[in-house]
Formats: structure tokens, C-alpha cells, sequence
């Protein structure tokens, strides 16, 4: 029987692949999972979610663009994401999910890259209703595009517009540039040890970030980004992300 069910899976796979339903990279590597006689079973959940967002993200290009994703700019792209938040919301984790024994490395990396995505989109979601000089990203990925070393996951750039702080400095209006730091967890993962946050203070003071946050996606129990402020004690306080992005002063 376990030798049918999975001949059935991989002729399902492989007729998922040849329509164009599943992405490249997961058409010769499926995500797996244990049950608990210990046998691996392909789970295609997270492949569904991610091919669904694609689809969805496609047609909203089209819709707006007459283009596929992939080929605009990136400024059109926020656009079309920011158009996709609505639709981000994510099923909850199910029983087996939560009785699981650990977090596997695939599972955690599709929670970390789905947590980027969340916080990302949520700033840019800030910024759209706000009128809000858009924010840019500058993310690391290490080989695979999996987690890179070092403290910084994220950081979220702007134009500084303040005409008084940009001339108190010698420079033109927009000359400065505003960052914020951001660690980002996803799903049940830790919170930062004190030697990283540690590390992240003096990373945000070296380049003089104007916040260090903590974003913290986790859709069994929230299905919204949560944002945390580190403050001087090095503890994370919860905070309003609408009055970190968005304007920062009327002369922004």
C-alpha cells in the first residue's frame, strides 16, 4: 500500500511539473516530512502556497502591467506586491504540524524566506496608505538561498527628505539616507541570543540605523507581522510599526 501511494504522489508530482504548476527549484527536490512510523513522505503544502502566490503575483502583473512578473522593474514589483498583502494572510499550522518534533531544514527555511516576504510587504503596505516615499530592501541570502552569516537579515532603506538635517550636514535634500535594522524570525524560531543582539546594537550604530526591530511572523498564532523595538536595556519592546515607516516628519 505505502509503495502505491507513493508511485501515485510522484505521477501527481510529475504532472504538476509539466503543467508549470510547481516552481523549478521544487520539481526535483520535494519538500519532505516524517510521519511517525519514521517514513518520509512527500508534502506539497508549501509548494502549493508558493506556486499559488506566483500565479496570483502573475496575474496581478498582467492586470496592472500587461507583463509578467519577472520582467518589470523593480519599483513596479513592490507595486504588485503591495497589491498581493491582502492575500498573504497564511493557513494556520495544522495538529501534526504543531506535534511535530522539531523543525525540519526545509520547513524552517520555507518559514524564515515566508517571514521575510510578510515583513517586507507589510513596510511596503505602510508606506502605499502613508504616501510614503517607498522603502527599498537589502536582504542576504547564503548559498542556495538559504541563511547567510553574520547579524543582518534585513535592512529597509529610504531617502532622507528632512531639508534640515540634510543641510545641517552640507548636503542636498535626500543626499541622507534612513535605516533600519531588521532581525526576522519566523515561526517558532528563538528570539536573538544577548550575544547577538549585542551584535546587532553595535552593527546599527556603525552604520547609524535610525531603528534596530525585530519582525516576528509565526501563523500558528498570529497571522500578522508582529514588530519589536530593541531598547537601551537591550530587551524588545512590542511597537506600532505604522510610526516606524510610513513619513517620518511633514517635510519627508
Amino acid at each position: 500500500m505505502a509503495a502505491k501511494t507513493k508511485q501515485r504522489e510522484k505521477a501527481i508530482a510529475k504532472a504538476q511539473a509539466k503543467k508549470g504548476l510547481l516552481p523549478e527549484s521544487f520539481r526535483d527536490k520535494p519538500i519532505t516530512s516524517k510521519t511517525k512510523s519514521g517514513k518520509g513522505h512527500e508534502n506539497w503544502s508549501e509548494v502549493a502556497k508558493r506556486a499559488a502566490r506566483t500565479r496570483k503575483r502573475n496575474i496581478i502583473s498582467k492586470k496592472l502591467f500587461g507583463k509578467k512578473y519577472k520582467e518589470l522593474s523593480l519599483d513596479d514589483k513592490q507595486k504588485v506586491d503591495t497589491e498581493l498583502q491582502d492575500e498573504i494572510t497564511p493557513e494556520p499550522i495544522t495538529k501534526d504540524e504543531k506535534r511535530s518534533s522539531g523543525i525540519g531544514p526545509q520547513k524552517a527555511y520555507m518559514s524564515g524566506r515566508l517571514a521575510m516576504a510578510a515583513t517586507k510587504l507589510r513596510i511596503l503596505e505602510i508606506d502605499d496608505k502613508d504616501g510614503a516615499p517607498k522603502s527599498q530592501f537589502v536582504e542576504f541570502e547564503g548559498e542556495g538561498c538559504g541563511e547567510s552569516n553574520g547579524i543582518i537579515d534585513l535592512l529597509s532603506i529610504k531617502k532622507n527628505r528632512n531639508e534640515e538635517e540634510n543641510k545641517k550636514h552640507g548636503l542636498d535634500n535626500a543626499d541622507l539616507l534612513d535605516i533600519v535594522h531588521i532581525q526576522v524570525k519566523g515561526g517558532s524560531s528563538k528570539d536573538p541570543a544577548p550575544a547577538a543582539i549585542r551584535r546587532m546594537k553595535k552593527v546599527s550604530n556603525y552604520y547609524n540605523c535610525r531603528e534596530t526591530l525585530l519582525s516576528r511572523w509565526n501563523p500558528a498564532i498570529f497571522n500578522v507581522v508582529k514588530f519589536y523595538r530593541l531598547n537601551p536595556q537591550n530587551e524588545w519592546d512590542s511597537v506600532d510599526e505604522k510610526t516606524i515607516f510610513g513619513k517620518l516628519d511633514d517635510k519627508q
